[in-house]
């Protein structure tokens, strides 16, 4: 894979992001009406501190997100703190639906998800274990050149 197409797999794989949150949004109206909305302590009978309509978990995937767009220029721009802060969020993505409260949703936004996720993984593939890796590893060199 040349560098262009690894730029072009992480753009590929934002617009799956921005995607997701659409589609997400667009198909909520979709769910029986039993489920819009639904509070997770009374699905999964589980005491929960955190009340219905808390903004907590929409705001945790609201800065994971921007961060993970911040860490996608990084690496589109040959950065080796958005490769890591890349890594970072990704694995704030895969350790978040572990935590209640739970959501629910319809088949489109799983599909955009998974897509979303078999991009991002191949995002972090390519940079840490193929020949791309090189480009962080030259770019930090040329930084260091330039400040001694």
């Amino acid at each position: 894979m040349t560098p262009q197409q690894f730029r072009l797999l992480i753009v590929v794989n934002q617009l799956l992001m921005v995607s997701l949150h659409v589609v997400a949004g667009m198909t909520d109206s979709m769910l029986p009406p039993e489920l819009r909305g639904v509070d997770a302590s009374s699905v999964f009978d589980t005491p929960l501190s955190v009340a219905s309509g808390d903004s907590a978990p929409y705001f945790y995937t609201v800065v994971v997100d921007f961060l993970t767009f911040v860490a996608a220029a990084g690496l589109f721009f040959g950065r080796r703190w958005g490769r890591t802060l890349y890594l970072l969020c990704f694995l704030a993505l895969v350790v978040s639906p572990l935590a209640p409260p739970y959501s629910t949703g319809t088949w489109w936004d799983g599909l955009f998800g998974y897509l979303y996720e078999a991009t991002q993984g191949a995002v972090l593939a390519l940079a840490y274990f193929s020949h791309l890796r090189r480009l962080y590893e030259r770019r930090e060199e040329e930084e260091e050149e330039e400040e001694g």
